[in-house]
Parts: structure tokens; C-alpha cells; sequence
């Protein structure tokens, strides 16, 4: 039952970063702590290891089929990087329970935006300036619509102010920031909620490799535990990236929004507790 549990568990990171481009460490550290009593670094650890299979696996997929903007992937890592190394040594003197408490509010905030954006039913693609090309424009073949979308992406200024804030409270609170860099993609920039996830997910795909190295010298990773819980992650992700390029971009929305709520409700809990 014990390895059971961690298969599965390893199975719905997979499933879920295909789907939505989150790293999916705010689930298995939780359950790794919790009901399996893993210590807490271990935990990361293996979360990062199953990060990089699961948006490596996706992300391979999905540039194959052309849904994921690398120029605009590697643009906002290298600056959400740079500040994730600055919010990482800023942790140690700040509080994190108002971190915390923070971080829930803006998600709860972004949810909304996200809420409002489902029930007013406006559209990516018909918000973004099909006419206007710009060095970060890019296409795809979207297998729900059965049609070319071409993007350019708008306000890409706000969009990398949004990310570099991501990166800083990521490093300061040691959870990923793809929760703020696909809203702020999709509702800034107004690139379609299917790049934005899968941009995301490449980006990751990075991040975590770089951060895993440190786990891999502390000799921190258990590979008992890895080897289950990547496995799920690999059968995950291979059902997800079969499955996402047909979903309808309102149920992604409705998903990823779904999920920013159970994370904001997880910072505020951890904040005030």
C-alpha cells in the first residue's frame, strides 16, 4: 500500500504539470511529510526529481507539436532565475509567515481574474493582435479547433516585472512559481492558456535540474522512494500530453484555476497557523 500510494501520488504530479505547467511540489512534499513522515529535504528532493521527469516528458512532447514558445520560455527563466538565487538568500532574514499570507492573497486575487475571465468568456486568441508580428510571436495547431493560431504576445514588460516577483518568492519560500508565470502569460501578455501551460512546463524543466544538483551532492535523495514516485510521474505526464492539446481552453482555465485556490488556501493556512 505504501508504494501504492506514492505511484499514484507521483501519478497526478505527472498528470497535473502536463495539464496546467505547475511543478506539482506543493503536492507531493505535503503528502510525503504528512502521510508518509519523509523529512522534509528529502522531500524536496524528490519532488525536484520528479519536477524534471514530468516537464522534461511533457515538454519534449510539446515542442514537437509546436505549442510551446522557447524564446519567450528562456527569456523569463533567465530573469525569474536570476531572482529566485536573490529571493533564496533574502529568505533567511524575512518572516515567512507574512510571505505566506501574501502569496495566498495574490493568488486568490489571480483566481478571481480567472473566474471573471471564464464567466465573461473572453478569448485568448481573439484578444491577442493576430495582425502585429514581433520577435516572440509564434503559431500552433490547435487540435480542439481544428485550426492555425497565430500570437503575438502583448505587454511583455509586466509580464517579466511579474515573473522576476514569481522567482523572488519562489526562492524565499521553496515552492515554484508557475503558478504566477502562466497567469501572467496568459492574462497579460494574452498568449492562449495552451502555450502559456506548456512554456511554463519547459521552463520548469530547467529550473529544477539546476536546483537538483545541490540535492544530488547532499546525497538526499532516497532512490527507493524517487524511483516509485517518478514512475507515476512518467505514466502521468505520457496520459496528460495525449489528452491537453484536445481539451477546450475554458476547461484548462477552469482547472488551473481550481488549483490556484487549493494553493492559496495552503499559504494562508501555513501563514496564520
Amino acid at each position: 500500500m505504501y508504494f501504492l500510494l506514492l505511484l499514484l501520488s507521483g501519478f497526478l504530479v505527472g498528470l497535473l504539470s502536463s495539464f496546467l505547467g505547475i511543478g506539482g511540489g506543493s503536492i507531493i512534499v505535503p503528502v510525503l511529510t504528512l502521510v508518509f513522515k519523509v523529512p522534509i529535504h528529502v522531500a524536496i528532493a524528490t519532488s525536484l526529481i520528479s519536477v524534471i521527469f514530468a516537464s522534461s516528458n511533457a515538454s519534449a512532447e510539446y515542442i514537437k507539436k509546436g505549442l510551446t514558445n522557447i524564446k519567450i520560455g528562456l527569456f523569463l527563466e533567465t530573469v525569474t532565475t536570476f531572482f529566485a538565487v536573490l529571493g533564496g538568500l533574502l529568505s533567511v532574514s524575512i518572516n515567512e509567515k507574512y510571505l505566506f499570507i501574501m502569496f495566498g492573497v495574490v493568488l486568490l486575487i489571480t483566481a478571481y481574474f480567472y473566474i471573471k475571465n471564464i464567466v465573461g468568456k473572453n478569448s485568448d486568441l481573439m484578444s491577442s493582435n493576430k495582425n502585429s508580428k514581433s520577435f516572440f510571436s509564434g503559431n500552433y495547431y490547435d487540435e480542439n479547433l481544428n485550426k492555425k493560431i497565430t500570437y503575438t504576445p502583448q505587454r511583455l514588460i509586466s509580464t517579466t516585472v511579474v515573473s522576476s516577483t514569481a522567482g523572488l518568492l519562489s526562492g524565499m519560500l521553496g515552492i515554484g512559481g508557475g503558478v504566477f508565470k502562466v497567469p501572467a502569460m496568459n492574462l497579460i501578455s494574452k498568449i492562449p492558456i495552451k502555450v502559456s501551460t506548456t512554456t511554463s512546463n519547459f521552463m520548469m524543466s530547467i529550473t529544477a535540474a539546476a536546483a537538483s544538483l545541490v540535492y544530488l551532492k547532499t546525497n538526499l535523495i532516497n532512490p527507493l522512494i524517487a524511483g516509485f514516485v517518478v514512475s507515476g510521474v512518467f505514466f502521468g505526464s505520457n496520459i496528460g500530453v495525449k489528452f491537453f492539446p484536445k481539451l477546450k481552453d475554458e476547461k484548462i482555465k477552469f482547472l488551473f484555476t481550481a488549483f490556484l485556490i487549493l494553493i492559496a488556501i495552503q499559504m494562508l493556512y501555513r501563514g496564520v497557523r
